[in-house]
C-alpha cells in the first residue's frame, strides 16, 4: 500500500484498530463497530497521529448521501461494489437496490476470480466469497437478449405509477404544449373515467391501466375527438406512436412488482437497466426513487406510532446505489424524469432512513443540488479541472492544501481515494486505499484477447455441450462449436467434445436415454 506524508494534523472518530467515517460519536458509544463498512485503509501518514493502516470503516446505520466520483478505470464503480458488499455482511436490517446501467453488478454472486486480486484478499485478511443475498431483476422485455446465468427475476412498472411529467421528459415533449396537455387529459379520463364517442360510459382505473388502455382512450374519448375541443389527428397519432414506442421499452405491466419484492431485509436487489436508453432509465429510476421515499414516509410514521399490523407489507430502511449518476441528474438546467424525484430523496430521505450512494465519473455534469446534500464524498483520480474544482468546492470536509491541487488529484494511484465526512470527529479529509472485493467485478475494461488457453477453451465447450445436449439437436450443438472455432482460432470437433464427455459419464447416448425411456414404460405397462 502506497504511503503519502500528509503535513497537517488529522483527528478521527476512532479505536485501536479503526477509525469511522460518517459516524455520530453518540451511535459509536451505542454500538462500536456494528455494521462499519469495512471500505478499506488509511493510506496517509498524517502529521501527529498513527492513523496509517487503520482499517476505515464507513456508518451504515444512521441515513446517509454518499457520492462516489473518479474518472474511468480509477476504481468508483468497485468502490460501489465494496460498499454494496459490506452492508450485506454488515447491516441485514436494510434493503439495498443497486441501480446497474452498466450491466456489471450482476457478477457479485460469484467469488473473486482474479488470481492477482486472491494475493491481496489474503494480504488484506479477505477471503473470496459471492454474496449469495444478490438478486438480479432485469425489464420483462429484455428477457431473450441477457443469458440466464446473469438474472433472477423481472421488474415491471406500472403506467399508472408515472405522472404527466414523466411521461412529458421522457418523451421530451413540453408539459404545456399541445401533447402534453393531450397527455394529461388521457390520465385524467383512465383514472376517472370517461365516455366514448359512441356514448357509453368506461369506469376510471385507479392503478390497473396499461399503455394499451391510455392508446384505447385517445382514439375513443368523446372530447379528446371533438372537433370543437378536442385535438388535432395529428396530435393524437403523435402520441399513440411514442406509447406505442413505448410499450416496445419491456418496462410496463399493469400490476408492476412490488416496492416489498425490491427491497427486502437481508437482499441485495441489483436493477439492471443496461438494455435500456438513457431516457427510459431515468423513467424508471425516479420512479423507483419516488415510490421508495413516499412508502419510507408512511412506514416510519407507523414505525414511531409502534402499532405494528400497520407496519406488515411495508419497506425496511433503505439504501439506493446509482452507477453512472450524471446520466439520471444532470446539472446545467437539463432535466430527466429521475430529476426531481432524486432531488427529493436526497433532501427529505434522512427522517424516513432513505440512503443513496452516488457514483460518477463527471462530478462536475451532476446537478449541484444533488452534490450539496452530500455527506460523505469519495474523490478517486479526476483529470479534468471543472470535475477537480466541482469536487474541492463540495468536500464536505477541509482539505489539506496539497489535497486541492490539481496535479494530485490527476496522479491519485488507481483504487486510492481521499474521503471526507460532515461529523464533527473529522478534522478533514484523508486518503484511503479501497480494499480488494471479495466478490467478482465485471466493470473492467475489456481488451483484446491475443493469446487463447485451448485446454481452458475446450472445457468451456464442454460445460456448454454438456448443458444443451438434452435440449439441442446436433446441428444446433454443431453450430456451437463452429462459432467457438471461429471466433477464437481453434479447431475443436463436436464428436470430441462428446467423446470426452460420454468417458467423464456426463452425458450418454440420446439413443441410451430413449432406450431407457423405452424399457421404464415396458416395466409399467407390465406392473399394470
Amino acid at each position: 500500500m502506497d504511503r503519502i506524508v500528509v503535513d497537517k494534523e488529522l483527528n478521527l472518530l476512532s479505536s485501536e484498530d479503526y477509525v469511522f467515517v460518517g459516524r455520530k460519536s453518540s451511535v459509536f458509544r451505542k454500538y462500536g463497530e456494528k455494521a462499519g463498512m469495512y471500505v478499506g485503509k488509511v493510506a496517509e501518514i498524517p502529521e501527529n497521529s498513527d492513523y496509517f493502516g487503520k482499517k476505515v470503516l464507513v456508518d451504515s446505520i444512521s441515513p446517509h448521501a454518499i457520492f462516489i466520483c473518479g474518472m474511468r478505470g480509477s476504481g468508483k464503480s468497485y468502490t460501489l461494489g465494496v460498499i454494496a458488499e459490506e452492508i450485506a455482511l454488515k447491516n441485514d436490517a436494510v434493503g439495498v437496490i443497486v441501480i446497474d446501467p452498466m450491466g456489471i453488478f450482476w457478477s457479485m454472486k460469484q467469488k473473486n476470480k482474479v488470481e492477482s486480486e486472491k494475493l491481496t484478499l489474503e494480504e488484506w485478511g479477505l477471503t473470496p466469497q459471492g454474496i449469495k443475498s444478490v438478486k438480479v431483476f432485469i425489464p420483462k422485455g429484455q428477457t431473450k437478449e441477457a443469458p440466464e446465468e446473469t438474472w433472477d427475476k423481472i421488474f415491471t412498472i406500472r403506467p399508472s405509477e408515472l405522472t404527466v411529467e414523466d411521461w412529458c421528459l421522457t418523451f421530451d415533449v413540453d408539459r404545456f404544449d399541445v401533447m402534453g396537455i393531450l397527455l394529461d387529459r388521457t390520465i385524467e379520463c383512465l383514472k376517472n373515467g370517461y365516455v366514448t364517442k359512441k356514448g357509453k360510459f368506461v369506469e376510471g382505473k385507479a392503478k390497473d391501466y396499461s399503455v394499451e388502455d391510455m392508446i384505447h382512450v385517445i382514439e375513443n374519448e368523446k372530447s379528446i375527438l371533438s372537433h370543437e375541443k378536442g385535438f388535432k389527428s395529428a396530435t393524437r397519432r403523435a402520441l399513440i406512436a411514442r406509447l406505442k414506442g413505448a410499450k416496445n421499452w419491456g418496462i410496463f405491466d399493469e400490476k408492476g412488482t412490488e416496492l416489498k419484492d425490491l427491497s427486502k431485509r437481508s437482499q441485495i436487489s441489483v436493477i439492471d437497466i443496461s438494455f435500456l436508453e438513457d431516457n427510459v432509465r431515468a423513467l424508471v429510476v425516479g420512479t423507483l426513487a419516488r415510490n421508495i421515499l413516499n412508502t419510507r414516509k408512511i412506514v416510519s410514521r407507523q414505525e414511531a406510532s409502534g402499532v405494528l399490523s400497520s407496519m406488515i407489507g411495508g419497506i425496511p430502511v433503505t439504501w439506493l446505489l446509482i452507477d453512472e449518476a450524471h446520466i439520471l441528474v444532470p446539472g446545467g438546467g437539463r432535466k430527466t424524469a429521475a430529476s426531481d424525484a432524486l432531488l427529493e430523496y436526497v433532501r427529505q430521505g434522512r427522517q424516513p432512513g432513505c440512503s443513496i450512494v452516488l457514483a460518477t465519473q463527471q462530478p462536475s455534469a451532476v446537478d449541484s443540488r444533488i452534490l450539496s446534500q452530500t455527506d460523505i464524498l469519495f474523490c478517486h483520480k479526476l483529470v479534468y479541472g471543472d470535475d477537480i474544482n466541482a469536487v474541492v468546492r463540495r468536500m464536505p470536509s477541509e482539505m489539506p492544501r496539497m489535497f486541492k491541487n490539481r496535479e494530485f488529484i490527476q496522479n491519485l494511484p488507481i483504487g486510492m481515494a481521499i474521503i471526507g465526512d460532515k461529523q464533527e470527529e473529522t478534522s478533514r479529509s484523508f486518503l484511503v486505499a479501497i480494499r480488494p472485493r471479495i466478490s467478482q467485478h465485471e466493470g473492467r475494461e475489456r481488451q483484446p484477447i491475443f493469446e487463447i488457453d485451448p485446454d481452458v477453451m475446450k472445457e468451456n465447450v464442454k460445460n456448454i455441450i454438456c448443458e444443451k445436449y438434452k435440449k439441442e439437436n446436433k446441428d444446433a450443438l454443431e453450430k456451437i462449436v463452429e462459432m467457438v472455432n471461429e471466433d477464437y482460432n481453434l479447431n475443436f470437433r463436436l464428436e470430441d467434445i462428446l467423446q470426452e464427455l460420454r468417458e467423464e459419464k456426463r452425458i450418454e447416448d440420446k439413443e441410451e436415454i430413449m432406450a431407457g425411456i423405452e424399457t421404464k414404460k415396458q416395466a409399467i405397462e407390465e406392473f399394470t
